[in-house]
């Protein structure tokens, strides 16, 4: 005689019934997971809050460098915060709405190296270009 177990299905287990049970579980299992994503997704935000994030582009008047023969960079860039920032979350959670929204931490610029970092180049000499973006700040 075996022992009868207290959960065990009554009837024979078809095929049918593991799908749809394995269905179910899937179905709960994707539910749990989209809320917990949901809910680190910022939709709305007002305009103040937009405002405080730095700008996603800023280009420099090219044709005006090209004009004097200036060296012209582009570059994106990644943020990182260096201490925990509420501004840098908010960045994080409006940009994981990445349907509606840019990423807000990357930065993308385009800068007229020869004018905006020419302070930095030593008077007199022909510095090499990677020495004079290093040296720039901007």
């Amino acid at each position: 005689m075996t022992p009868s177990r207290p959960n065990a299905p009554r009837g024979p287990v078809t095929l049918i019934t593991l799908i749809t049970r394995a269905v179910i579980i899937a179905v709960v299992a994707t539910s749990a997971l989209a809320k917990d994503t949901h809910d680190d997704i910022l939709y709305d935000i007002t305009d103040e809050q937009y405002y405080e994030m730095p700008a996603l582009f800023g280009l420099e008047d090219y044709e005006a460098c090209a004009g004097r023969r200036g060296v012209f960079c582009l570059g994106s860039f990644e943020l990182e915060p260096e201490a925990p920032s509420s501004l840098f979350q908010m960045m994080q959670r409006y940009s994981a709405n990445w349907v509606e929204n840019f990423n807000h931490t990357r930065l993308h610029r385009g800068v007229c190296v020869s004018k905006s970092c020419d302070q930095f180049a030593p008077r007199g000499q022909r510095q090499p270009y990677d020495e004079h973006v290093i040296a720039c700040p901007y």
